[in-house]
């Protein structure tokens, strides 16, 4: 019984130090092949097709994420990224264009070759013109919701994503994105500042935003109508929780 207990103590405890998330482009492309390194240990891994990664890692560790032709990203591991999955982003390096050397032989008369090198902007104009929509919001790939409609319209794509996870590892990786965006949001309009005045140390400052909208899911309503009044309202009672709870 001891070793029993032992062992699944033994197991927590490695679950712990797993850390685990997304790697992105700037576009919201998933990366496939980013090398992640612990800096700390020297352990690597690389991100799979999806663009996932596990790691072996302790708070106040850094890890690094490289990939060619991309700008090196960097991550210090705070005790509450063993408890959500990693989203991490990463820059494209500006690249040089080479010149475009143009086909079209000059015919000497001014106008006919001006013609010939025009760019055809018809669709920009004619969607300016007559109004339609631009996208709203982050373009993503839906997630199919209902098995039996998927079956029922021979959607293979949606049954598979439906049948095998993918559609629920979607949802998952969607809502995490979505709380990231959210505490951005709110620190970057705040400041560190706004925090530390009100008790909340400077490394944990995401840790409580976080812990904030879960306890409050009023939070993105009003973040999506831009009404940071309304969200340093909700801030102000969540402090004085989260200071009293860090306490015990």
């Amino acid at each position: 019984m001891k070793y029993l207990i032992f062992f699944f103590f033994s197991t927590f405890i490695y679950a712990q130090n797993t850390l685990s998330g997304n790697v992105l482009s700037e576009s919201d492309f998933v990366l496939q092949n980013v090398t992640v390194v612990n800096v700390k240990t020297g352990n690597k891994t690389l991100t799979n097709n999806d663009g996932n990664f596990s790691i072996e890692a302790d708070v106040n560790d850094e890890i690094r994420f490289i990939k060619e032709n991309f700008e090196r990203g960097s991550k210090v591991v705070q005790n509450s990224d063993f408890f959500t999955p990693l989203s991490i982003q990463l820059v494209r390096v500006p690249t040089e264009i080479e010149e475009v050397k143009v086909a079209v032989k000059p015919t000497g008369n001014l106008g006919k070759d001006t013609n010939r090198l025009k760019v055809d902007h018809s669709k920009d104009i004619l969607q300016k013109e007559i109004g339609l929509p631009q996208p709203k919001g982050i373009q993503r790939e839906k997630v199919p919701k209902s098995l039996p409609l998927a079956i029922a319209t021979l959607n293979i794509d949606a049954i598979y994503k439906l049948t095998s996870g993918t559609a629920r590892k979607m949802k998952t990786m969607y809502k995490y994105e979505d709380k990231q965006r959210n505490i951005n949001w709110i620190t970057e309009h705040n400041g560190d500042e706004y925090f530390t005045q009100r008790g909340i140390p400077k490394e944990r400052i995401r840790e409580f935003v976080d812990f904030s909208i879960v306890i409050e899911p009023l939070i993105p309503q009003y973040i999506k109508s831009n009404n940071l009044s309304a969200v340093n309202f909700i801030l102000e009672k969540t402090t004085f929780i989260y200071i009293e709870r860090s306490k015990k």
